[in-house]
């Protein structure tokens, strides 16, 4: 199974392994800073809900960890947008050969539909 598209997910920095991923990040058992001085979490959004205005905000471990915190984005939307980055397909069994090399997003789901026989 496959995703037939991606999101404007962005993962920030080197985070250490463990890092938590709704967390901030951490390179070598510190917090990760931008060039103000402000930690940053280990993702965020090209788009969506958490748009800053202004200046972004200093997000401290608790905020960024809870149920409730909007993960930062650059463009203020409603809701966050499909993008257009490669999605990574792996398939076995009948129909199989139809998932090979590299394709275009629209056709994971024609090609799903057919392996599925939702076609006829």
């Amino acid at each position: 199974m496959t995703a037939d598209h991606a999101h404007t997910m962005i993962m920030n920095g080197y985070a250490e392994r463990g890092n938590p991923i709704l967390g901030l990040s951490k390179t070598k058992g510190k917090y990760s800073e931008d060039e103000f001085g402000k930690r940053y979490t280990t993702i965020s959004y090209g788009n969506g809900p958490g748009a800053v205005k202004e200046g972004r905000a200093d997000v401290t471990q608790q905020e960024a960890t809870s149920v409730d915190y909007l993960q930062q984005s650059l463009i203020r939307l409603g809701s966050e947008t499909h993008s257009g980055e490669d999605v990574t397909i792996f398939a076995r069994g009948p129909k199989a050969w139809l998932f090979q090399g590299t394709v275009e997003q629209n056709y994971i789901f024609h090609v799903m539909n057919e392996a599925l026989e939702l076609t006829k």
